[in-house]
């Protein structure tokens, strides 16, 4: 598996249980797998991720797997994900996240749209490959045809540029693009989400779960 360059956007405040898989999965991918690219960044993580696409298409590699610097995935994610790019042009690993509007709730980052609407909505999921409309990047791999293409343009990745669209941030764009450029999104479900490391409070979560007071 030398062919996949195995990318982190940061804005320098790297967990270390990322870089610890990161490295396991690295060794575990066997010699001539290249080093680990950890890109840094600024407030635009869209811009920090449009930097590695540069970079991969500078290299002879084939896939790009993203994962974010909060991230930390199975020693064999790669593995696991490789196969299902013969049909999808991005296949993800979902991960747990507080839900915006009630952070006591956590959800898998996988959506399905609304046919009505147009908002996204957590898809339900089974076991082994899944298409989706739409993945949080966290952990990712990406096919180097879909940049060379050109059809997602220099910067595949950007935010939304009018505050009222209904899709803001920059992975939930970058997978309407592939999909209206007739690509298709999967998301890899075996029961067992990435683990996601937040430094946000768990107060809320610790309450509805276990049944405790909110502290003040």
């Amino acid at each position: 598996m030398n062919d996949v360059l195995i990318s982190v956007p940061t804005r320098g405040q790297i967990q270390w249980q990322t870089v610890t898989a990161l490295e396991a999965a690295r060794d575990y991918m066997g010699p001539g797998t290249p080093p680990i690219l950890y890109q840094e960044g600024n407030l635009s993580v869209a811009l920090t991720r449009n930097r590695i696409v540069k970079r991969f298409l500078e290299t002879d590699c084939t896939v790009l797997a993203m994962v974010d610097d909060d991230i930390a995935p199975p020693v064999n994610f790669v593995e696991l994900l490789l196969p299902f790019l013969l049909d999808f042009a991005m296949i993800a690993i979902p991960h747990a996240a507080p839900h915006p509007l009630a952070p006591e709730t956590l959800y898998l980052t996988a959506y399905d749209e609304e046919p009505a609407s147009g908002d996204l909505k957590p898809a339900g999921l089974w076991q082994g490959i899944n298409e989706v409309d739409a993945v949080a990047t966290g952990c990712v791999l990406v096919g180097r045809h879909v940049f060379e293409a050109g059809a997602l343009g220099s910067a595949p990745f950007e935010i939304a540029a009018d505050p009222r669209d209904r899709l803001q941030s920059d992975d939930l764009l970058f997978c309407r693009k592939l999909k209206l450029n007739g690509y298709r999104v999967g998301c890899y479900w075996d029961g067992r989400p990435v683990d996601h490391f937040r430094s946000v409070s768990l107060a809320p979560l610790a309450a509805a779960t276990l049944g405790l007071e909110v502290p003040r």
